[in-house]
């Protein structure tokens, strides 16, 4: 199991939601309008910004988060407005997740 960070601008929350639905992603936790920092300074420069990026993290099995991982590094290169997403790949250690709920 693996876990793929995706960090960006919030103004494509919806298109990038879409994308994530178009392939198949549907074990994810979506936070949006979280504080971020931009890693390279020039558009929010040394100012934390409250509430202009959102976060998914996205929780796959191996050969899906590896497809997963480039697509999103290949969508970055798409738009200008994508240059700061942002992702990372770990490995999940330990992961629950009841399914099926039992009463």
């Amino acid at each position: 199991m693996k876990a793929v960070i995706v960090t960006y601008h919030s103004e494509i929350d919806k298109r990038f939601l879409e994308m994530v639905e178009k392939m198949g992603v549907s074990d994810y936790i979506f936070h949006p309008k979280v504080l971020a920092r931009d890693c390279d300074g020039r558009q929010r420069g040394e100012q934390h910004a409250i509430g202009t990026d959102s976060m998914l993290v996205a929780f796959l099995e191996e050969d899906e988060a590896e497809e997963f991982y480039c697509r999103i590094v290949d969508y970055r290169k798409e738009e200008k407005i994508r240059k700061h997403m942002r992702v990372f790949m770990l490995q999940v250690e330990k992961y629950e997740c009841n399914r099926n709920p039992t009463t």
